[in-house]
């Protein structure tokens, strides 16, 4: 069953810029896109995302916090409104993407 939010136009604008960014991301640095999806997306914890991806758990906060700049300045050149409510990163288990639209089905 879809929810009348589920169609709103600004959700839908903001999801795709997600989406287009975080391609871009992955063709510029596959890894850095791989721990935001697993920190962010999947909501795996730092020690998870270090194990799967075999790096220390110092390197997934710096690849996470590069990451998550990179995907807010990308969503700024492309214009987008979509990450209005992004100033800070969102906690494990909360997406980008779940905080960039949360603001915007009010």
């Amino acid at each position: 069953m879809r929810h009348a939010a589920d169609s709103d136009p600004r959700r839908e604008r903001g999801t795709r810029a997600i989406e287009e960014a975080l391609g871009a991301l992955d063709l510029r640095d596959p890894l850095k896109r791989s721990v935001l999806e697993l920190r962010f997306f999947c909501g795996l914890s730092v020690e998870r995302t270090a194990e799967l991806l075999g790096m220390s758990e110092r390197a997934v906060g710096r690849e996470q916090r590069f990451a998550f700049a990179w995907l807010r300045r990308e969503l700024d050149k492309r214009g987008d409104a979509a990450h209005a409510d992004t100033e800070a990163e969102p906690a494990p288990g909360q997406s980008v993407l779940m905080r960039s639209t949360s603001r915007s089905t009010s």
